[in-house]
């Protein structure tokens, strides 16, 4: 009580000393202002920064010293909050921890709820609050200037400037410096600014040259002391500057803020490092108890069972000291640790001792459970994938039953319930290991459930397989564990693969399950029963074991498999568009994760990344990055999406504001980071970013996005909105509204702006829109309705110019711009994050909308594309970006690359134009003779969608008749006739026949999206080819160009047995096919070939292998023909052994020799299509369209693959300048018919 008393004299007697003359100016008060550090170090790169924290919007954090942060909040232009012991950098960018922001966390010295401004004007008239406006700050010589606005009377704008600084007292408090100075205050008027302080120590811990006048005080008791608080208002002097400095006790560095609540006790402040402590005793005084028990699993799981996961080899302990340092997923269970950059290697290694040392297993025996291990695929899964070899999974783990199951599609994805499959949600695979345990032998029988698909295995032999589970919709009903499959739990089971059945001996036997996943609903589960007992079980945890051993080291990224479709054709491109020549445009240690970038007029690229920094990179043209420098010239900015040049200066678009930078000594780093514009609502939520910016004829455009997931609820207003911002003033006015996520904005056709949005809540699929810049009136909403609720009800929306379909030819769309190089006049391209590559539109106007078709365009660049600009060189400049699984492609990262258009041509489809009566299909270059000339050489299909749907879910999907073909007398033009076009439809068109250009080039992309908002009045020219494509049969013109049929579907003429002469043995000729009767036959074409194009096409049966061999020398036995020519193989890749033995043996490879460059072929029971091209040395392979092998007999590659391979002792092998076809089945069976050849 006595040290109360004292403390509140103390402050009675500061304000007689400064109240005598409260109102007069020019007095010189009594002060004791400590003096600054004369030099300043800050202990962080950048220490001044911008972050939404504490669930509080457009926060200027300041961390002056490692025991002192402050955050001011930009909203209300003052002081919100003074603590010890920093900030939890929370958030997707941070940590990758998926919808959460920043929280500071530690002790607060000053925490000032700050809901409305601080600023208050004293005149004759009394005291009113004053409204002040955050202008930016400025940072020179490791200091910083935090400046204000107050606008008085409309007419007077009085500048203020605060200079926050950290301080010491001779006591060796740390303490907090504020230096205010005013400028331009009319007569008048006084400025006072409102100051709350909490848990002050004594009367002398406040230092002001002001005039200070408290309102209110407040004791605070703990078990150690007191401490004070208090609120006032400090009056600023008219002339001069006004200090005012705390000081904090010291006490409270050791506490948590809990402590305040009388909830916890003080922690220990040695670093942990410099203790000599055991391993056991280390994990006690770091806290690692929050997370892990030895025995029983916390948040995380338990010493004991990451123990059992390792042996105590050097190589598990180097692999664990690295995730206790680096965090990650997958070794310590399915959350994600955070990383512990504090902990020393001599500290984690001794931590891995301890916990490595709690278990050795004897060698040989199981344990409870199965291990599972998790691959991220990141690229839609339609059948069974095949990971390329030696690759780590995400998450290998135990788990005790064959039991998961999660996924609603009547909710929203952010809602999904995922933890089964601990929350991969879509394009993954899991493969099981483990062993089965059996107490009664007997028969078994197996229901085996895989949505999407799998198979399992038991002892090598295949059980059961399921591929591609067909979407089923929600039935309703409770929301049990099994959803839609409860109806599989309570019935028997279909006949077919989804039941297998095997006779078991007692003892333990091998099961293996592949199972993989694309989206919406996921199920994995195993249930048996004994054979004639009526209902299914679920295997009991008590019968599954796995071997220790099969728990593998993880890494993170997405894996790669084989191309299950080929790209371009019903798969994502891979590779570079011919027409474009891909050059760095980055030096090499520079990795931006590229939020926004634009050229200035120097012709230096400015490049602002997602992390926060912007830099200037130089002779960024030259496609050299030896050449190339890069500097940074401003850090610290919030999570910046967007950057635009205007009249050489350089602005960029944060979450939550437009900010000018401006270099105010000419160095070439930026000191005043300018608040351009800001006033528009906001809130502090999960991607509720500020999304691109662009900048034309005075305005800048640029769009808000809306709080997704949990924060929903609550919206700003101004939210999901595109913004046109003044470069006069800064003022901005909502041009469109309805966004639920539109990462992308820029100028494209015709001038006008086009925005992207991502699929979400009310946006069933992506898409991209129009904005008409010329029509201020229209106000156009998109859809979204999570800042309006109800009010949304009735709105008319405005479609989009194209859908981009979810996962076919999109994912997570970005920047749109024009494309106006070659042949590509006035079209668009955008580019997509997660998908990857950029797309390319072609619009067209009917009835007063917009509307296109979209096209596959490029890939093969180094990270999903989130910003693209046009330099000055004519070359198109490309950023990446890449963060977690929803924010990025193929686990990249970063990427600043240029495209340059070559004028090489590329043969693909130019435009698609909607007719009254059908599609018209523009190429860039001519067809080949009898290709796309048959009605059925095309896949047509129409759909809508629902906007109460997501995830890309197609609408009365319905396959349309092409009644006929017209192609132009260049060959250049298609028009497909079609009954049955319906408006507001997105018409799909796929060559599904493989179709080649008059030069043999391949079709870039064989597939469109076009989105038919209104049909148009205006006819296509009818004249059909009547061309009718019939199995081994040739057409007149086809034949006039060169080919001929070997065989045609009745008779093995032309055909002789391999040695013995008789083309019947082991062949027959079943409804046009030619068969194989039984393994180990081959036949060979009567004649001799050396330049050819061999087209035909196959299917296998199930475990099939075969091939096709060229150039064979005539009379040879079977056995000795692989020995003597180059084969194209032919296999059941996913069921056949061999085929997982070496990629040189699957289909497509020259066998043993070379891989092919895709996996494409289809499933077995499933026609191929495949073409051998024979000049001279130079060999090509083709399957379904597309070249995967391309190579020169003796060649370098050649030569590498040979001197490896079966044949490497046989000099002449693949000598041969010609020779015979051979078609070789060695096992299983094999079909093929329309086999036709043309000598070149």
């Amino acid at each position: 009580m006595k040290r109360q008393m004292i403390f509140i004299l103390g402050l009675l007697l500061i304000q007689i000393m400064n109240f005598s003359c409260i109102k007069v100016d020019g007095i010189t008060y009594r002060s004791n202002i400590v003096d600054l550090p004369k030099e300043v170090t800050r202990d962080r790169t950048p220490w001044a920064f911008r972050i939404n924290l504490d669930e509080r919007p457009r926060n200027l954090v300041l961390a002056l010293h490692r025991d002192l942060w402050v955050t001011y909040d930009t909203e209300n232009s003052g002081l919100h909050r003074v603590w010890t012991g920093g900030v939890n950098f929370n958030g997707i960018i941070y940590n990758n921890a998926h919808g959460v922001q920043p929280n500071s966390i530690g002790t607060p010295y000053i925490k000032d709820g700050l809901t409305n401004s601080p600023w208050r004007l004293t005149s004759d008239e009394g005291v009113e609050p004053a409204t002040a406006e955050y202008e930016g700050y400025i940072i020179k010589n490791n200091t910083i200037t935090i400046r204000y606005t107050i606008l008085i009377n409309n007419d007077f704008k009085t500048v203020i400037e605060e200079r926050p600084e950290f301080i010491r007292n001779a006591e060796g408090k740390l303490g907090l410096h504020r230096e205010f100075e005013i400028f331009d205050l009319p007569n008048g008027y006084e400025l006072s600014y409102s100051i709350r302080v909490n848990h002050l120590a004594s009367p002398e811990d406040i230092h002001t040259n002001g005039k200070l006048r408290i309102d209110k005080m407040k004791t605070n008791t703990f078990e150690w002391g007191s401490s004070f608080n208090l609120n006032g208002d400090l009056f600023l002097k008219r002339n001069g500057k006004t200090s005012f400095q705390t000081f904090f006790p010291t006490g409270l560095y050791n506490l948590n803020e809990n402590i305040l609540a009388d909830k916890d006790t003080p922690v220990a402040t040695t670093p942990i490092n410099d203790l000599e402590m055991s391993g056991k005793d280390l994990i006690g005084s770091l806290g690692c108890v929050a997370c892990h028990y030895v025995e029983k699993p916390l948040l995380g799981p338990s010493y004991n069972d990451v123990a059992k996961k390792y042996d105590n080899s050097e190589k598990s302990k180097r692999y664990l000291i690295k995730k206790i340092q680096n965090g990650g997923k997958g070794v310590w269970g399915e959350r994600l640790m955070p990383p512990h950059p504090h902990i020393n290697d001599k500290t984690a290694s001794e931590i891995a001792n301890f916990i490595l040392s709690l278990d050795q297993l004897p060698e040989g025996e199981y344990l409870p459970g199965v291990a599972i291990d998790f691959f991220d695929i990141g690229t839609k899964l339609e059948r069974q994938p095949k990971l390329l070899p030696g690759q780590d999974p995400n998450v290998s783990q135990v788990f005790p039953e064959i039991l998961f199951q999660s996924g609603n599609p009547d909710i929203g994805w952010e809602d999904q319930v995922t933890d089964d499959f601990l929350h991969f949600e879509r394009n993954f695979i899991m493969k099981v290991s483990g062993y089965l345990q059996i107490e009664e032998e007997g028969d078994y029988e197996f229901r085996f459930i895989a949505d999407k698909g799998g198979s399992l295995t038991i002892d090598e032999e295949k059980i059961a397989y399921v591929n591609n589970i067909p979407y089923t919709p929600w039935q309703g009903g409770d929301l049990l564990r099994f959803n839609e499959f409860a109806s599989y739990l309570d019935k028997e089971p279909e006949v077919g693969k989804l039941t297998g059945a095997k006779f078991l001996t007692k003892g333990f036997h091998k099961i293996d399950i592949d199972y993989y996943q694309n989206l919406l609903t996921m199920a994995l589960i195993l249930q048996w029963r004994k054979k004639g007992e009526k209902k299914f079980e679920f295997v009991p945890k008590s019968a599954l074991f796995h071997d220790p051993r099969d728990i593998k080291p993880t890494s993170p990224g997405l894996k790669e498999i084989y191309k299950l479709e080929a790209p371009g054709h019903r798969g994502a491109l891979v590779s570079v568009h011919p027409s474009f020549d891909l050059l760095p445009a980055r030096p090499a240690n520079f990795e931006p994760r590229v939020g926004g970038m634009d050229f200035l007029p120097n012709g230096d690229l400015a490049v602002a990344t997602w992390d926060g920094e912007v830099f200037i990179v130089s002779n960024v043209s030259s496609g050299d990055p030896s050449r190339m420098s890069f500097k940074q010239i401003a850090e610290g900015l919030c999570e910046p999406l967007g950057l635009a040049v205007a009249d050489g200066d350089i602005y960029v678009m944060q979450r939550w504001e437009l900010t000018k930078l401006v270099d105010q000594d000419g160095d070439g780093i930026t000191d005043y980071y300018h608040s351009f514009s800001d006033d528009w609502s906001t809130r502090p939520d999960f991607h509720a970013w500020g999304f691109g910016l662009t900048y034309k004829d005075g305005y800048f455009y640029t769009n808000t996005g809306p709080s997704l997931g949990p924060y929903n609820k609550k919206q700003a207003p101004d939210a999901g909105k595109t913004l046109k911002i003044s470069i006069t003033d800064g003022s901005f006015q909502a041009i469109a509204h309805g966004y639920k996520a539109p990462n992308g904005i820029g100028i494209g056709y015709g001038g006008d702006i086009f925005t992207t949005d991502n699929e979400g809540t009310e946006v069933p699929t992506s898409k991209l829109v129009h904005v008409d810049i010329d029509n201020p009136e229209e106000y156009p909403f998109f859809g979204n309705s999570y800042v309006l609720g109800k009010k949304a009800d009735g709105l008319e929306i405005k479609p989009p110019v194209v859908w981009t379909p979810q996962n076919e030819i999109g994912n997570s769309p970005s920047e749109p711009g024009v494309l106006n190089v070659g042949p590509y006049k006035n079209q668009m391209i955008m580019g997509d994050a997660r998908h990857g590559g950029l797309k390319r539109v072609f619009i067209e106007e009917v009835d007063g909308l917009l509307q296109g078709a979209l096209f596959r365009f490029t890939q093969g660049l180094e990270a999903g594309i989130n910003r693209f600009v046009w330099g000055p060189d004519s070359s198109l400049y490309v950023g990446g970006v890449g963060g977690t699984n929803d924010f990025t492609w193929e686990g990249k990262r970063f990427g600043l690359e240029k495209l340059t258009y070559n004028g090489q041509p590329a043969f693909e489809m130019l435009a698609v134009r909607a007719k009254s009566n059908g599609m018209e299909i523009e190429l860039t270059e001519s067809l080949r003779v009898g290709d796309g000339a048959a009605p059925n050489d095309y896949l047509v299909q129409q759909w809508w969608y629902d906007i109460d749907t997501e995830g890309g879910i197609k609408q009365e999907l319905e396959n349309l008749v092409v009644k006929s073909v017209s192609i132009s007398s260049d060959s250049r033009t298609i028009f497909l006739e079609i009954d049955g076009l319906k408006p507001d439809r997105v018409v799909y068109i796929n060559f599904i026949y493989p179709v080649l250009s008059v030069d043999n080039q391949q079709l870039w992309s064989s597939e469109v999206w076009y989105t038919l908002n209104n049909i148009p009045s205006y006819k296509g020219v009818v004249e059909p080819t009547n061309f009718v494509r019939i199995d081994n049969n040739l057409s007149e013109e086809e034949r006039k160009d060169g080919w001929e049929l070997l065989f045609d579907g009745k008779s093995m003429s032309g055909w002789n047995g391999v040695h013995n002469n008789k083309s019947s043995d082991g062949w027959e000729i079943i409804e046009g096919l030619l068969s194989s009767l039984k393994a180990g036959n081959a036949i060979l074409t009567e004649s001799v070939y050396d330049n050819f194009e061999l087209e035909f096409q196959w299917k296998v049966e199930e475990g099939s292998d075969g091939g096709v061999f060229f150039r064979v020398p005539g009379s040879i036995p079977i056995e000795e023909i692989q020995q003597a020519s180059p084969e194209m193989q032919i296999i059941d890749d996913q069921n056949n052994p061999d085929a997982s033995v070496s990629q040189t043996h699957v289909t497509g490879s020259a066998y043993d020799i070379l891989p092919p460059t895709y996996l494409i072929a289809k499933p077995a029971g499933n026609f191929n299509h495949s073409r051998i091209f024979v000049s001279d040395n130079q060999v090509q392979h083709w399957i379904n369209g597309i070249k995967i092998l391309d190579y020169s007999i003796g060649g370098k590659i050649w030569k590498q693959g040979f001197e490896n391979s079966l044949y490497q002792d046989n000099s002449n092998f693949g000598r041969s300048n010609n020779g015979h076809i051979v078609i070789a089945n060695q096992k299983g069976k094999i079909w093929l018919k329309n086999i036709r050849l043309r000598n070149l």
